[in-house]
C-alpha cells in the first residue's frame, strides 16, 4: 500500500521521548539534540538524544562493525556509547552514554508528515556547525525490510542522503522529531534487495523505545573504563576492554586485557560487583555530607584498585569522579552549548 503525499507521515502519538513540547514554545533549535557519532575519528552517522532519559537512537546500519563507539555532542564533548537494544527489522539502534547524560533531549512531532503544507528539515554538515536541509518525503509505502521483513507505512524519502547520514533525526518546522533516517529495500529494484534510505515513522520510534530495557541508573562514580568478566590462567576479575581517553583510568595507567582483582581489598569477578562496590565506595565515602552542605570541599576521593597484568600483581589508585551532566554550565564570557529554549528537563 502506498500514500502519496505533499511532503511529510501519520504519527497522531504523544510523547516519544518524554513529550512534544509546549504549544507556546514554537520553533526551538533541535541541533543540540544531535550527536555525531564516530569510530576512531570517523564519522559514522548522526544520532538523536531521547528526552526521557539521554539515551541515543540511531540507525544500526550506521553503526558498521566493531567497539569503541563515541557520541561527539553539539558542545564537542565526546562520550563512549554502547548498544543497548537493536532492531533488525527496521533498522534501529539504542546507545547508552558511558560516564555521562545529556539533558538537552528531542520532542515528538504530532503532525501528519503526508499532509498538504508540512515541511520537513534535517541537519548535516561535516565540521562543527549543522547546517539545515529540507527533506521531500514523496509518500508511504509498506516496504521490503532486512530479512525479508516487512515496514508498513516507511517514509519514501526524494532526497539524497551520503551513507554517513543514516541515523539523521527529520523534524517539521518546529524542532519536533518527524521520523529518522534509516535503510530498506529500494522499491525500484524488484529482482534483489538494494539499500536506500527510508523515513522510520515517529511511531515506530515510540514502540521501539518504548519496548528496550530502561536504563542503567547513573553510576554514583565513574572510573572511565568497560570491563567483561574474564581470566588470566588461575586468577580471574574483571578484564578491561574499553578506557575512555582523559579517564581516571587512563591517568592511572590501565591498559586493556589487564584484570581488575579488588578494589579497596574486595574481590570482583563481574563488570556488575565492580560497579556495586565502586558506588558503595563513592556513596559512603567520608566527606560527601560536608560537600553537600556547601562548606569546604573534601579531598579528592579514591579507590584502590588491584590489577593483574604482564604475570604480575600491581595496585593502582583512581580518583572517583561524578558522572558528566551534559551541557556543561557556561563559563564567564562563554556562550551556552545550546539555546535556552531548547534545554528542557525532562517530564516525570
Amino acid at each position: 500500500m502506498r500514500r502519496e503525499c505533499a511532503g511529510a507521515l501519520l504519527v497522531g502519538v504523544a510523547s516519544l521521548f518524554g513529550g512534544p513540547a509546549d504549544a507556546a514554545d514554537a520553533g526551538p533549535d533541535p541541533r543540540p539534540g544531535i550527536v555525531r557519532l564516530e569510530r576512531a575519528g570517523s564519522r559514522l552517522g548522526f544520532g538523536m538524544v531521547l528526552r526521557s532519559d539521554g539515551r541515543i537512537l540511531t540507525s544500526l546500519s550506521a553503526l558498521g562493525h566493531g567497539n569503541y563507539l563515541r557520541a561527539r555532542f553539539s558542545d564537542e564533548h565526546v562520550l563512549g556509547v554502547h548498544v543497548v537494544a537493536t532492531d533488525r527489522t527496521w533498522d534501529l539502534a539504542l546507545l547508552e552514554p558511558d560516564g555521562g547524560h545529556w539533558a538537552s533531549g528531542l520532542a515528538a512531532s504530532e503532525l501528519d508528515a503526508v499532509a498538504q503544507g508540512v515541511r520537513l528539515r534535517r541537519f548535516s554538515g561535516r565540521g562543527r556547525q549543522l547546517s539545515a536541509a529540507e527533506v521531500l518525503v514523496r509518500g508511504q509505502q509498506t516496504l521490503l525490510g532486512r530479512d525479508g521483513a516487512l515496514l508498513e507505512d516507511a517514509l519514501l524519502l526524494g532526497s539524497r542522503m551520503d551513507p554517513d547520514e543514516l541515523g539523521s533525526p527529520i523534524f517539521d518546522e518546529r524542532g519536533e522529531v518527524i521520523a529518522l533516517v534509516g535503510q530498506a529495500c529500494d522499491p525500484a529494484v524488484r529482482q534483489d534487495c538494494r539499500l536506500t534510505a527510508i523515513g522510520v515513522p515517529v511511531a515506530t520510534l515510540k514502540e521501539f523505545v518504548r519496548g528496550a530495557p530502561a536504563r542503567s541508573p547513573l553510576p554514583a562514580a565513574w572510573l572511565g573504563f568497560r570491563g567483561v568478566a574474564g581470566h588470566s590462567g588461575s586468577v580471574g576479575g574483571v578484564s578491561v576492554i574499553a578506557i575512555e581517553p582523559g579517564s581516571p583510568a587512563e591517568q592511572a595507567g590501565l591498559v586493556s586485557g589487564e584484570l581488575i582483582v579488588a578494589v579497596n581489598d574486595e574481590p570482583v569477578t563481574t563488570p556488575e560487583e565492580l560497579s556495586d562496590v565502586v558506588n558503595r565506595i563513592a556513596l559512603t565515602a567520608p566527606g560527601r555530607a560536608s560537600e553537600a552542605a556547601g562548606s569546604e570541599p573534601p579531598p579528592e576521593r579514591k579507590v584502590r584498585l588491584l590489577v593483574y597484568g604482564s604475570r604480575k600483581f600491581r595496585e593502582a589508585s583512581l580518583p572517583l569522579r561524578a558522572p558528566v551532566q551534559l551541557p556543561a554550565p557556561s563559563r564567564a564570557g562563554t556562550p551556552t552549548s545550546a539555546p535556552e529554549s531548547s534545554q528542557k528537563s525532562p517530564p516525570e
